[in-house]
């Protein structure tokens, strides 16, 4: 929920374009990732979109990408990859991109990325 909150705060009050809340996909449970997508549904008005979305990611980041997430490469790869997949499909149903915001996108949830690769780095289990 922190992401969520320091998510919240970074859209509404800059002009920075941040999705922290969908670094948490990989680490928690279903539970928890139909709660978020509920909760920013009700906080945004759009009625079962982040929802969908969501548990889509979670399922497919769940069954389908399964890489060794202590790589800070495949880390990168992936959380920036789902990131621009959620503001691509966003931007394409609810306005128009351009690539200013393209830009903005990839340095602010980059920095965020290896931020909190660098904080979950103690929560990643290393293997043998």
């Amino acid at each position: 929920m922190l992401y969520l909150v320091m998510d919240l705060f970074f859209y509404n009050f800059t002009p920075y374009l941040s999705y922290l809340f969908l670094l948490n996909i990989n680490n928690k449970s279903l539970v928890y990732i139909i709660s978020l997508g509920f909760l920013l549904d009700f906080i945004l008005n759009m009625w079962c979109y982040n929802l969908i979305f969501i548990i889509l990611l979670y399922l497919i980041r769940k069954y389908f990408f399964k890489f060794n997430y202590n790589n800070i490469f495949y880390y990168y790869v992936v959380n920036i990859g789902i990131i621009i997949t959620y503001f691509l499909v966003s931007m394409l149903i609810f306005s128009s991109i351009s690539l200013v915001q393209i830009i903005n996108v990839l340095i602010i949830n980059s920095i965020f990325i290896l931020i909190s690769y660098k904080i979950n780095t103690s929560n990643i289990l290393f293997s043998r």
